[in-house]
């Protein structure tokens, strides 16, 4: 018995030690972890920047370069300090169907409820109807300051001179209509962002602070074109409206980008004026005369390498087409007509396209003066957006072709009629109405386009009952070739500038046609390359009169 109290007391006396031992440790844990996170609470809980975001917090603003970046409508980011757009490089929409509202700023629309719209205060955003402010960390009383506005801009017609295309604001034309589409055939469209000096800061947390410093950056965008087509067909653009007095723009005529194209097809069907619409740009031809091709959803280089270089037709005609890859031209004219060629007789005018785009060049290839085989007939010609040759890219019909006879002067009307006779195949010397569709009371003349001037309109020929109404001068603008021009009037010298390389080289072109007013009957009448004048052959002196033919 003795020695069994003796066994159960050793055991009590280890199972206490035990639980003592226990005991100490489990406290001098505790203690440790106490002490641990009192040490820990004696510093600042590090978190995360505040930040703007107008999109959930996909994009997030808390620098200048983001402030100034923009998100488009594939929640691409693009900020300032990865931007590499330009003129010639633009940022590409991902979409087709984007719109204006589509590229995001920081700065709400009008139809978000922005009446400052461009502008913005940034601390309005932390409030309703935008929350545009986000802390992860849940620290709030965010206090912001700072300005922020955005201009648009592209190049779109004066609203002083409706004949000059010029770099404009339109920021107003945003504002009012954020849902529309950019235009691929408005070239590059420029989103400039300014801010001022500001910051973010919330009352509580660490980093509780985003600083802005001004700045601003500008975007070049250029819109997603569905599939290729053409924009316009831009022979020479002198003369249209206001440029001198006179109403040039005709039906399907863009100053400075030259025809509108409708259809990338041509109907072949040229009777009456509601044909002008339904046809391309150009009907008549004559040989080295060139237009550009402005393209959307295409490169002038693709659309080289899918057609070629030269362009046949399949109808076995002898005029054929040459494409070249560039941009379209600085074409030439001088506004006030004296003074511009320079004493190396070289032509000086203004330059009167301010907006180079990229275009493909046509240059027309075909008879001339001294070509052996003269021959023509009605030809069209097709290019292609694609090498299977399933998608049209633009088609045209040559219905006319004319040829110059360059450094001859012709005196009198008859000696024009038996040069154009010689050259055989049908070929003739113009009526008036073969060259422009303008109308010129003083000489009886009122052939042209019902209600036109004494010059041209900038528009498509077209048939009344089988007599043409305009011709190679109002379709294809100033022919001159600049560099021979010649004139014995200062009032004509350097006038307009047009294709270098052709055999136009005066202004002054015999027709066929005679006066029908009272005083002057029946004397022959001329035309004035430049902006299609029908005027009488001896009303001055000092004309360079030539001779160019037409057939059929």
């Amino acid at each position: 018995m003795l020695i069994f109290n003796k066994q159960f007391r050793n055991i009590i006396v280890t199972s206490l030690i035990t639980l003592f031992i226990a005991i100490t440790l489990s406290l001098t844990i505790n203690v440790n972890d106490v002490n641990a996170l009192s040490s820990s609470s004696v510093k600042p809980i590090h978190g995360h920047l505040p930040y703007l975001t107008f999109d959930n917090g996909i994009t997030k603003i808390n620098d200048t370069d983001s402030l100034l970046g923009i998100t488009l409508s594939d929640n691409t980011i693009i900020r300032p300090s990865k931007d590499v757009s330009s003129e010639d490089n633009p940022i590409i929409l991902p979409n087709t169907a984007d719109t204006f509202e589509n590229i995001q700023t920081i700065v709400p629309l009008a139809n978000k409820g922005n009446n400052n719209y461009p502008n913005v205060n940034l601390n309005i955003l932390i409030n309703e109807p935008y929350n545009y402010f986000i802390d992860e960390d849940g620290d709030n009383g965010a206090k912001v300051t700072g300005n922020i506005s955005i201009k648009w801009k592209n190049y779109q017609s004066s609203p002083i001179y409706p004949y000059k295309i010029e770099e404009r604001d339109i920021t107003d034309l945003v504002k009012n209509n954020p849902k529309m589409k950019l235009n691929p055939c408005n070239g590059v469209y420029k989103l400039i962002i300014n801010t001022t000096n500001g910051h973010i800061k919330t009352e509580y947390g660490l980093p509780n602070y985003s600083e802005f410093s001004d700045g601003n950056h500008t975007y070049y965008i250029k819109p997603n074109a569905e599939q290729a087509f053409v924009c316009y067909a831009q022979p020479n653009i002198v003369y249209h409206s206001g440029f001198e007095l006179g109403f040039y723009d005709g039906t399907t005529w863009t100053n400075y980008q030259g025809y509108r194209v409708f259809n990338p097809s041509n109907s072949g069907n040229y009777s009456g004026q509601s044909s002008i619409t339904k046809n391309n740009f150009p009907s008549t031809g004559a040989d080295g005369l060139y237009f550009y091709l402005t393209l959307a959803g295409i490169t002038p280089e693709k659309v080289v390498e899918i057609n070629g270089n030269i362009i046949r037709s399949d109808e076995n005609s002898n005029i054929s087409l040459v494409l070249e890859a560039g941009k379209t031209s600085y074409w030439s004219a001088s506004k006030w007509r004296a003074g511009s060629i320079n004493s190396k007789g070289k032509f000086v005018g203004t330059h009167w396209n301010k907006s180079i785009d990229p275009a493909v060049k046509v240059t027309l290839n075909g008879p001339k003066f001294d070509s052996t085989n003269k021959d023509f007939k009605p030809v069209t010609f097709k290019i292609y957006a694609d090498k299977a040759k399933s998608q049209l890219l633009y088609e045209f019909r040559l219905m006319r072709w004319y040829i110059v006879q360059p450094e001859v002067e012709y005196e009198n009307q008859m000696a024009a009629i038996n040069y154009c006779q010689k050259l055989g195949v049908n070929y003739r010397l113009p009526d008036v109405n073969d060259f422009t569709n303008a109308n010129e009371t003083n000489v009886g003349w009122s052939n042209g386009f019902p209600g036109q001037g004494d010059k041209y309109a900038r528009q498509l020929s077209y048939q009344d009952n089988a007599r043409w109404i305009g011709g190679l001068f109002n379709e294809w603008g100033c022919l001159a070739n600049g560099a021979s021009i010649i004139g014995k009037d200062k009032y004509t010298n350097g006038l307009c500038s047009g294709y270098p390389s052709t055999n136009w080289d005066s202004y002054y072109y015999w027709t066929k046609s005679t006066a029908l007013n009272s005083n002057d009957y029946g004397k022959g009448l001329l035309v004035f390359s430049g902006y299609g004048h029908p005027v009488l052959y001896d009303a001055s002196p000092n004309y360079i009169r030539r001779v160019a033919c037409v057939t059929p």
